[in-house]
Order: C-alpha cells, then sequence, then structure tokens
C-alpha cells in the first residue's frame, strides 16, 4: 500500500516537472532579445565576444596572427560570435564584430 502511494507520488513530481520545464521552453521560444541599435552598446558587445573568443582560443589566435590563415578551431568560434552577435544586434551594425575580431583576435589594429 505504501509502495503505490509512493509511487503516485512520484509520477505527480515528474508530471508537475514535465509541465514546467514545458511552460519554460515555451516561453524562451517566444522572447527574443531587443535588437540594439546603439552602435556604442553594440561595439561593447562586439569587443565582449571577440576578446572571449581570443581569451578561450588563443593558441589559435596566436597560430592565425603569424601563419595569416585562420584555423578550423578558430573559424568555428567566430562563426558561433557572430552568430551571437547578430541575433542581438541590427543588421546595419554587423561590421562592428569583424572590427572588433581584426582589432582583438588577430591584432589588426588600424591605428
Amino acid at each position: 500500500m505504501n509502495t503505490i502511494i509512493i509511487a503516485l507520488g512520484l509520477g505527480a513530481i515528474a508530471l508537475a516537472v514535465a509541465a514546467l520545464f514545458r511552460a519554460a521552453s515555451s516561453k524562451k521560444a517566444t522572447t527574443a532579445p531587443p535588437t540594439m541599435a546603439d552602435p556604442a552598446q553594440a561595439r561593447r558587445l562586439a569587443r565582449a565576444i571577440a576578446s572571449d573568443i581570443s581569451l578561450y582560443h588563443s593558441e589559435a589566435c596566436q597560430d592565425a596572427r603569424r601563419g595569416g590563415e585562420i584555423p578550423a578551431s578558430l573559424t568555428a568560434a567566430l562563426d558561433e560570435g557572430r552568430a551571437l552577435f547578430a541575433a542581438r544586434v541590427q543588421p546595419s551594425l554587423g561590421h562592428l564584430f569583424d572590427e572588433a575580431v581584426d582589432d582583438l583576435v588577430l591584432l589588426k589594429r588600424k591605428h
């Protein structure tokens, strides 16, 4: 008898948890982050993403700086960073990510 009650209790908990996950995932799907229109904010985001790429892929960045070619592992990280940036920023500001990558990852400073 106690086993049946415990099993029913666990089943109810499992159903409640499943309902919470469904509600959370449906809320995420309908709520998109707002796109940035301010160039200064977009530049800061681009530089933060590029800085993270440079930090976590420092060896690949050094290889790219020395050899001129970008390794596949760095290309994947840059593509992921570009997608993240594009999802948060208006398309007209997309060039800011490339500028940040040139400046921070590849060290192609324009000054």
